[in-house]
């Protein structure tokens, strides 16, 4: 299993063209694209980038383990970070959404 990133989503997949399917899919991303009036000749640009995160990238531990205080962190005065690799291991099914970054 792989970790790619796609446009700051974090998906884990077998390959970057399942990553990119599951990465339309959930994010609605085509459906998002709205052009205003466009002068004739005007061209308009839309990008998608894609990444497979490097095994020493998934080790880094800075995805916080929630957003507004749970049971892992209610007591401390931060948040528990997982990595990567952690979220990846506690995964089920795939491809998933592992993280997003902000």
């Amino acid at each position: 299993m792989n970790v790619y990133e796609i446009n700051g989503h974090f998906i884990a997949a077998e390959s970057a063209n399942q990553a990119l399917d599951f990465y339309l899919e959930e994010t609605n991303f085509i459906d998002e694209i709205e052009f205003g009036e466009m002068p004739e000749g005007e061209m308009e640009t839309i990008s998608i980038s894609c990444r497979r995160v490097p095994d020493k990238e998934l080790v880094k531990k800075d995805i916080p383990c929630c957003e507004d205080g749970c049971a892992r962190c209610d007591d401390l005065n931060d948040y528990v970070y997982d990595s990567l690799q952690d979220v990846l291991d506690k995964s089920i099914n795939f491809p998933c959404t592992l993280a997003v970054s902000s």
